[in-house]
């Protein structure tokens, strides 16, 4: 691969983005924009154009004299605890397994810890994002204060910081909540409105949907920075505006992040979602809230940051099953998914962490410059390729050209907004 410091790259990286009667010259690697009031195509693009667009001092800081540089400076540890789970959302990655859940037992999960910290002192990281996930995660609390203890005891003998993160979808008793408040620095919440009718919930939307407002509310007052991940679906497409207004009229704004998901998983390739109306009432919320410095950042669509990485599957992700199965995909955990293994790279044994270290190499290839698909397009570095789990099992993907477009209008309406073009 060219290193990204060569001129002629750089000058491959610009882009002809033609929006209306406009055309915004755009540069990612470069985060170099302009707009021209009329159509033109890349090779028109002016010269001093051209000349800002590519210089090399402006790359950021993941470019390399060699090419891409190694992003992977803290290790990612997902603990799937459990893969039973209070609801049934019909668009989650993990379908609920509340009656045949497999939970990690205690020795499994505490093995795991160690040898985690054992790794990243090895190959010289200094810092450990742990990260608790499911199904539900809570459905462990009792497993999760004992790994944390375990975790903080362990990485403090190393000199390594950690850092702790629960997933959660804010299901779980008042006396659940206020155990799991001290034990993270950050805690990411999953709600969606106050819908009436809605896949996340079913009938008992209105009653739970309070309780992980209320759960909101005690994370938020108790300090914790708080993540609430949203997934954009038929149901709130169209009142995304009045949801983000709720959550930062009624909390503080510093403890909060908001984050818009594409309604990806288990869509059937014959569903038709409305990505206009989405991007129509995205970006007007977008807009709202960045006249306030405040961002509203969704999937796939974060102007502030690039990588060439789509997700964990090419950097140190360690997703760690129940079963003590470790994979580079943080979704594809599920036993029943037998496409899933494909991504599995390790395993916590009694005498180590094992490691495949072939397929670690295939999977750190993996990434946005190397997808042809994405060759001509001026927003993969936002993107990133999206999910690579979903775009490679047919069955999970919901129209990945419509997506792309989708993508790449909302990018460019970002784009010119900031250069004052409504």
């Amino acid at each position: 691969m060219r290193p990204l410091q060569d001129r002629n790259f750089l000058e491959n990286e610009i882009y002809a983005v033609t929006h209306g009667n406009r055309t915004l010259a755009y540069a990612p690697l470069t985060r170099f924009f302009s707009v021209h009031e009329w159509t033109v195509s890349k090779s028109e693009i002016p010269a001093d154009w051209k000349e800002a667009a590519s210089n090399p001092e402006n790359v950021p800081e993941f470019v390399s004299e060699k090419g891409f540089a190694d992003e992977r400076k803290k290790l990612k540890v997902r603990m799937n605890v459990t893969s039973a789970c209070n609801l049934n959302c019909s668009y989650c990655s993990v379908s609920a397994q509340a009656g045949k859940g497999k939970h990690m037992d205690e020795e499994l999960a505490l093995r795991a810890v160690s040898q985690m910290v054992e790794f990243a002192k090895e190959t010289g990281m200094g810092e450990i994002e742990l990260a608790f996930s499911g199904g539900e995660p809570t459905l462990q609390s009792g497993l999760i204060e004992k790994v944390v203890a375990h975790a903080d005891e362990r990485v403090g003998a190393e000199g390594i910081q950690l850092v702790t993160k629960l997933l959660t979808n804010g299901v779980l008793s008042r006396s659940v909540a206020e155990r799991m408040v001290p034990l993270f620095n950050g805690i990411q919440v999953s709600w969606d409105g106050f819908l009436e009718n809605h896949p996340r919930y079913g009938t008992k939307n209105a009653q739970i949907s309070k309780t992980v407002w209320e759960n909101i509310r005690r994370f938020s007052e108790a300090g914790s920075t708080v993540n609430v991940a949203m997934v954009a679906s038929e149901e709130n497409a169209g009142i995304i505006g009045t949801v983000v207004d709720e959550i930062y009229e009624t909390f503080r704004i510093e403890h909060l992040f908001i984050a818009l998901k594409d309604r990806l998983w288990k869509a059937s390739s014959g569903e038709n979602f409305n990505y206009e109306a989405l991007r129509e009432e995205y970006v007007r919320t977008w807009k709202k809230y960045r006249r306030l410095w405040i961002d509203v950042p969704l999937t796939g669509t974060d102007i502030h940051s690039i990588s060439q990485y789509p997700c964990g599957v090419s950097a140190p992700n360690f997703s760690i099953a129940p079963n003590g199965t470790v994979s580079s995909c943080t979704v594809s955990f599920n036993d029943s998914d037998d496409f899933a293994r494909s991504y599995d790279f390790g395993a916590v044994t009694q005498t180590g962490l094992k490691l495949n270290e072939s397929r670690i190499v295939e999977f750190q290839k993996i990434d946005v410059a190397s997808l042809p698909e994405c060759s001509d397009c001026f927003a993969k570095w936002h993107c990133r390729g999206w999910c690579a789990y979903a775009n490679r099992k047919e069955s999970m993907r919901i129209s990945a050209p419509e997506r792309c477009e989708f993508i790449r209008k909302v990018v460019a309406d970002k784009i010119l907004f900031l250069a004052g073009i409504e």
